[in-house]
């Protein structure tokens, strides 16, 4: 590996490789490549080899692109063609409460195309798009992690993934590779975002892991059409069962449905039912009582997940516990260095307003524009990139929150109710009358995220004032209609 300057990108997952990718395109003067080479450093294998599949499986999970990141794939020529064929289009919403038959919930049509697809698919069409169009300019390390970063010289010590652990006996095998920019995309627990904070006593860090587990798994059509359950292939499914402290959020794939079980927090844990789930016939039990309809297939695909080898016999299960994660960086760049974070490694959100991959694609996105601006002087590109995006990723994050705390039962009907309404109000009414629900600015538009967390708070403020004043002409018409036994 040449030891000259280059940029290098820490992170071989979707964010990295779109960075890769929008470095590639980036041309000069003379309509040359302005970066010749660029270098990722990925710690685990080539996903696409069989031997490596183990290592990823933990991310093996559904992702939803919408505007946004359909926006930011679109810079890079003939990528969006490919990641649509990968996924499946859906513009269909269907919301079942206090039942689980997916047929009778309530349909919500939503405009423009989102598509819904593994995370690992997403990595596998990057690596294999970076293989047949930018081979001799993106140069893909894997196996290769980084132990140590000297911001000041610009410079990465990396070792071997399966040596990293014990840095200080392996120096004959380490590698120090110069950059002449720095680009940590590597998930929530960031070696760059870690060095950099370390670096910079000024930056703080916020890790917060909220309390409520899940558990997912994957159901094949072949199994809901054998249990003879009406389904329709390209709709999302959110379910809030008849018992309460559970939900279950299901997102389309070719096929199967990628199924996601969210267990409410309790203050006692025991009281939580994710904790009585300790043995198969506990975890079959679950499952046949909370979801009549879908029961027996949920069993089956969870069983299968968590090892259970025969559904008959008694086996007990340690089911291991997954978290919804916040993180956050006070500052997302080096003030001296070219170095900068992105994605994950600098905003790590739950799930629920469906923004995880689509805020860190328009970090690539945004990205690019402040090179732009800088004229690709990393000196500056940096602090502009900080000063613009942090605000944005705070507040898609307080969103993110915000909806992960309205999960009960009578909220998210309620807010499902005024959404509903709104949306139908925003379409019979002309352009600009009525503003589109929160959900749909984020999903729909390119709505700065602050400016979407502010519609988010004043148009809670006008639910609530709807709803008092429908409690309050309800209780005024009951009040007449009962006056004359009053008197």
């Amino acid at each position: 590996m040449p030891n000259s300057k280059q940029p290098v990108i820490v992170g071989g997952g979707p964010v990295g490789l779109l960075t890769a990718l929008y470095l590639a395109i980036r041309l000069d003067a003379d309509q040359k490549p302005l970066y010749p080479r660029i270098l990722v450093l990925e710690k685990r294998g080539d996903l696409r080899e069989e031997n490596n599949k183990e290592s990823y499986s933990k991310q093996e999970y559904n992702v939803v692109i919408s505007y946004r990141g359909l926006q930011s794939i679109s810079g890079i020529p003939g990528l969006l063609e490919v990641m649509m064929d990968g996924g499946i289009s859906y513009s269909r919403m269907q919301n079942c409460i206090r039942s689980d038959e997916l047929g009778k919930g309530l349909v919500v049509h939503t405009q423009g195309d989102k598509i819904s697809i593994g995370r690992n698919k997403v990595v596998q069409i990057l690596l294999d798009f970076i293989q047949q169009n930018f081979s001799s300019q993106i140069a893909i390390s894997f196996g290769k992690a980084v132990v140590d970063i000297d911001f000041k010289q610009q410079k990465i010590c990396a070792l071997p993934a399966s040596r990293a652990r014990h840095p200080f006996e392996s120096t004959q095998e380490a590698e120090v590779i110069d950059f002449s920019a720095l680009i940590g995309t590597d998930g929530s627990r960031s070696i760059v975002g870690e060095k950099l904070r370390r670096s910079v006593t000024e930056i703080s860090y916020f890790c917060q892991p909220h309390p409520e587990p899940y558990i997912s798994a994957r159901i094949s059509h072949e199994d809901l059409k054998s249990a003879n359950i009406d389904f329709h292939p390209a709709t999302m499914y959110t379910v809030q069962p008849r018992i309460k402290g559970i939900s279950l959020i299901s997102l389309p794939n070719h096929d199967s449905l990628g199924v996601n079980l969210v267990f409410e927090h309790r203050k006692n844990p025991e009281d939580c039912l994710f904790s009585n789930l300790s043995d198969s016939f506990k975890l079959r039990d679950f499952f046949t009582n909370s979801f009549p309809t879908l029961g027996q297939v949920l069993y089956n695909s969870f069983a299968m997940k968590f090892g259970v080898t025969d559904l008959n016999t008694l086996q007990q299960l340690n089911i291991p516990k997954n978290y919804f994660l916040t993180t956050k960086y006070s500052q997302f760049h080096h003030p001296t260095s070219p170095a900068l974070i992105l994605g994950d490694a600098a905003h790590t959100m739950p799930p629920t307003v469906g923004q995880g991959i689509n805020c860190g694609f328009g970090d690539v996105y945004y990205l690019s524009a402040v090179l732009d601006q800088a004229h690709d002087d990393w000196s500056k590109a940096p602090a502009l990139f900080n000063e613009k995006r942090q605000p944005e990723a705070e507040a898609v994050q307080k969103l993110s929150q915000f909806v992960l705390s309205e999960r009960g039962r009578f909220v998210f009907g309620l807010r499902l109710g005024f959404e509903v309404g709104r949306s139908i109000l925003a379409r019979r009414l002309p352009s600009g009358w009525i503003q589109l629900p929160v959900t749909q600015l984020l999903s729909h538009t390119n709505v700065p995220y602050s400016q979407v967390l502010r519609a988010r708070q004043s148009q809670f403020a006008t639910g609530c004032v709807v709803l008092l004043s429908a409690i309050s002409s309800v209780g005024y018409m009951v009040f007449k209609a009962t006056k004359r036994f009053w008197v």
